[in-house]
C-alpha cells in the first residue's frame, strides 16, 4: 500500500500539465441501460424482479447528488481512475491502463481502496497506509465517503448485469449487493467475488 500510495502522489505530481478538456466521469464504464436490457433477458437472475433496475438507478442518482455536493471543497487532480492491483506493476509501482483518466475531485482516486476496506473485508490499515504514503494532500474518510458510496453502487451494477447461469460467482454475490443497494450500512457480509474488481484479493496486497 505504501508503494500503491506513493505512485499515485507521482501521477498526480507529473500529470498535473494535462488539457483540462479530458474529465473523469464516475458512470463511464456502467450503463443502467445495458443492465435494463440485460434483465430482459428469460435466464438472467432479475429477469422476474426488473423493479431493482430501478432501486439501483435511484441509488445511484442519490450518490451522484452527494458527490456533486462533495466535490466543491475537493482539490482536482488529473485522476488515473481505477487504481486497482491489475493496473499497476514494477517496483518501483507505476499505474497504467489510463482508460477512465481525467480531471476530477481527488477522492475519487481513493475510493476502490476505501471499497476494499468497506466491502472486501482488508484490514482498515490499507487504507490508512495509502493515504499516510499520499502525504499531506490525502482526504479523510469522511471526503472519501461519497465517492465510495458512488463506486460501489457501480460494481453492484457489474454483477447484476452479469447475473447470468455461465457466472456463479455473480449469482453467489447477488443477495449481497441487493442488499447494498437498499442498506449502504450493512457490510456484515464481506463481498467475495471479486470480478467487478479484480484487485480485491487482498491475499496478493503488500502493505
Amino acid at each position: 500500500m505504501r508503494d500503491w500510495g506513493k505512485s499515485l502522489k507521482h501521477f498526480h505530481d507529473t500529470a498535473s500539465g494535462m488539457s483540462k478538456r479530458y474529465r473523469y466521469e464516475a458512470l463511464q464504464s456502467f450503463s443502467i441501460d445495458k443492465l435494463a436490457e440485460a434483465v430482459r433477458a428469460p435466464d438472467h437472475a432479475l429477469h422476474k424482479t426488473p423493479e431493482v433496475v430501478d432501486d439501483l438507478s435511484e441509488a445511484l442518482h442519490e450518490a451522484s447528488q452527494d458527490v456533486d455536493r462533495a466535490t466543491a471543497s475537493q482539490p482536482e487532480r488529473f485522476l488515473h481512475g481505477d487504481v486497482h492491483r491489475s493496473n499497476c506493476a514494477g517496483n518501483p509501482v507505476v499505474l497504467f491502463d489510463l482508460d477512465y483518466s481525467g480531471w476530477g475531485p481527488l477522492p475519487h482516486d481513493f475510493s476502490t481502496i476505501a471499497l476494499g476496506v468497506h466491502r472486501y473485508g482488508w484490514p482498515g490499515k490499507y487504507l490508512d497506509e495509502f493515504k499516510r504514503a499520499y502525504g499531506s494532500e490525502a482526504p479523510t474518510h469522511s471526503e472519501i465517503a461519497p465517492f465510495l458510496r458512488l463506486r460501489e453502487l457501480v460494481t453492484c451494477g457489474w454483477v447484476m448485469q452479469f447475473a447470468i447461469p455461465r457466472a456463479p460467482e455473480n449469482l453467489q454475490e447477488l443477495p449481497g449487493r441487493l442488499r447494498a443497494i437498499k442498506d449502504p450500512s450493512h457490510t456484515a457480509d464481506p463481498w467475495i467475488h471479486a470480478g467487478d474488481f479484480a484487485m480485491m484479493d487482498s491475499s496478493r496486497l503488500r502493505i
